[in-house]
């Protein structure tokens, strides 16, 4: 029942607070459908997005704003994204690897675009920043992450490998592995759901160099610059003992017969915490090298200076 106020007639109250209470489970989002449920009615929708209460993100899809969402964030956007175009819409490609946690694959994830699969929809009904795909998934290849519908990260792999460069398909399967969001058995089944696509020779071609011990793009980087450049580390995530056996660190990459180890150079918060490890290496009588994305883009820094190095 609608409730007379200052700026003219409210929705009714039992329907307001359910519709709100079921976007704030949600990311702060509501689709029209669901509102409509909880006994809202058409103008009552329409009054709040009018007044400003709430605020379409996309077709048919309301950002609610509350004490535990005050703004959308992104996981608000692919979530109206999806529900802006129907239910059988699901989160694709790079949009599905950041729901699943994944880090960027090269400069392939553009900020703020959403992908999403809807089958039958037209791409010119989107709003602005949401990309449609018509991609058939089959339900092996569907799962919910945080409620939000969305490929598996079987599939997001398959789909998104043969559109990458071999480094960053490579960065993408440690990623994926050291997640633990991928195991042997769906390294094994990738050749199969990889068949026919565009891309799929240099995709497979990436499988066989994945490990997932590398925390981060730029120690795949380093790995495979290690590897082209013929000097193959002799282990991965190396630990290096004081002179009483105890770890006072983990290498990247690592010769312990040479006892060197390579970093990658990345921000660590705390610089301090930093220069002391480095100390504690070198006290370990160890040495280390440390390369940073620049190093790790020359086609040959990495594995000159490892070299150099290793034969001293």
């Amino acid at each position: 029942m609608a409730v007379g106020g200052a700026g003219g007639t409210l929705p009714g109250m039992d329907g307001l607070a359910r519709a709100e209470r079921v976007a704030r489970g949600q990311d702060g989002v509501i689709g029209r459908g669901r509102a409509l449920r909880a006994g809202l009615a058409p103008h009552e929708v329409d009054g709040l997005r009018r007044a400003g209460r709430w605020r379409s993100l996309a077709r048919g899809a309301y950002f609610v704003a509350s004490a535990a969402h005050p703004e959308p964030g992104r996981r608000a956007a692919i979530r109206a994204a999806r529900l802006s175009l129907g239910r059988t819409a699901l989160v694709v490609l790079d949009t599905a690897a950041e729901l699943h946690g994944l880090p960027p694959a090269g400069a392939h994830r553009a900020a703020g675009t959403v992908h999403v699969a809807a089958p039958g929809r037209r791409p010119a009904r989107a709003y602005p920043g949401i990309v449609v795909h018509q991609l058939a998934i089959p339900p092996a290849g569907r799962t919910r992450v945080g409620g939000i519908p969305a490929t598996t990260p079987r599939w997001t792999l398959a789909a998104l490998l043969p559109r990458l460069d071999r480094d960053a398909a490579v960065a993408l399967l440690d990623a994926a592995l050291y997640r633990g969001l991928l195991g042997p058995a769906d390294l094994r089944a990738l050749p199969a759901l990889l068949a026919g696509r565009r891309g799929a020779v240099a995709a497979r071609a990436a499988l066989p160099l994945a490990d997932g011990r590398a925390a981060s793009p730029l120690e795949t980087r380093l790995r495979l610059r290690c590897l082209e450049g013929r000097v193959p580390p002799e282990g991965l995530r190396v630990p290096v003992r004081d002179r009483g056996g105890r770890v006072v660190a983990h290498g990247a990459l690592g010769w312990p017969s040479r006892r060197l180890i390579v970093d990658a150079d990345e921000p660590v918060p705390g610089g301090a915490g930093d220069h002391r490890r480095h100390n504690r290496v070198v006290a370990a009588g160890w040495r280390l090298l440390r390369f940073s994305r620049a190093d790790a883009a020359h086609p040959d820094a990495v594995a000159r200076r490892v070299r150099t190095v290793l034969s001293d």
